[in-house]
């Protein structure tokens, strides 16, 4: 049976309003890459439930630091809108997925949830696209790589 803190983090992912929508992106389109030595500011609701529709596209099991720089051109493009390295990106499908020992309890639970739930995942990226599309943040900026 999941806590209510379980409950709750993964109903912040999964039922994201507009208006949140709305403003992580601005936040994520205004970031500017870290300094070096600095660490990365904390992936966004928004940005973990985009990591997480990478799945349909590759395995991050199949990417690390010897060949990072093979990923598929889409993992790319949202590594730029985001100013992350494309590794980040495959880390954080590796958190979502359970791989990493690390990972908070509620990135599994996500993956697990989208998983069993496919419609309610593209329902929200759906919405996630339309709302960037308002922003003027269009294909170049951040494709729509599923296609949807």
């Amino acid at each position: 049976m999941k806590s209510r803190k379980e409950v709750e983090t993964l109903s912040a992912h999964v039922d994201l309003s507009t208006e949140h929508i709305r403003q992580q992106l601005r936040a994520i389109a205004h970031r500017q890459l870290p300094q070096p030595g600095h660490r990365q500011v904390p992936f966004t609701l928004v940005e973990t439930v985009l990591c997480y529709g990478l799945f349909y596209l590759l395995d991050p099991h199949s990417y690390g630091g010897a060949n990072i720089n093979t990923v598929p051109f889409e993992v790319k493009q949202l590594a730029a809108f985001f100013c992350r390295t494309p590794g980040s990106i495959t880390s954080k499908m590796l958190n979502l997925d359970g791989s990493r020992p690390h990972s908070t309890q509620a990135e599994p639970q996500l993956f697990a949830f989208f998983a069993s739930e496919p419609s309610r995942y593209f329902e929200l990226y759906r919405t996630i696209l339309t709302t960037a599309r308002t922003l003027a943040l269009y294909e170049d900026i951040l494709p729509d790589f599923l296609h949807v």
